[in-house]
């Protein structure tokens, strides 16, 4: 009896079956791996844009405030951050970019659809010529389309800042 080489259909779908297996197994946490890293670059870029306000705002003398910006690129009030944010030196002290102030620093929108949300009523930052911000600790609420949201990134009213990172997602979604 001659029995012929090769796969049966028995075989390939015991195949399939197993990649399937591993894929569902590994896919979820690419995906977490991956918002976890754009969410390391939103935080270096949030880092460096207060860094700068607290070193303009202490050498200058002048108030620095941040904002979130519209998609024109003017400062918008609300808790979107999604689309990047500006600094300006607020030379006029109203708190309001136009006029006399001048912008010293553009972030671009967060890469890999990520969206940021301030806390309410925080739709702009100040930081004082001392270096400390000007009113409550504020926190940004970072969230994937894909996963939900995936941490916080907290700003206290002295100035430091700090990245809390959930161990798994919460999976709430955005807002």
């Amino acid at each position: 009896m001659h029995r012929s080489q090769g796969f049966t259909l028995i075989d390939a779908i015991l195949g399939l079956i197993v990649l399937s297996l591993v894929l569902a197994l590994t896919v979820p946490t690419v995906v977490r791996a991956s918002a976890r890293v754009r969410m390391g670059d939103v935080a270096a870029s949030m880092t460096e844009t207060f860094l700068t306000s607290t070193r303009l705002a202490v050498t200058t003398g002048s108030a620095m405030v941040v904002c979130p910006v519209t998609e024109r690129g003017d400062c918008q009030e609300g808790t979107d951050w999604s689309r990047g944010w500006l600094v300006y030196a607020d030379i006029d002290g109203d708190r309001r970019h136009g006029g006399p102030d001048t912008v010293v620093h553009r972030a671009s929108p967060p890469t890999g659809g990520l969206r940021l949300y301030s806390t309410q009523g925080r739709d702009r930052l100040v930081f004082q010529t001392d270096g400390g911000n000007e009113g409550s600790n504020a926190s940004f609420t970072v969230c994937s389309p894909d996963i939900g949201e995936i941490g916080v990134l907290v700003l206290s009213n002295a100035g430091r800042f700090r990245f809390a990172e959930h161990d798994e997602p919460l999976g709430r979604p955005c807002p």
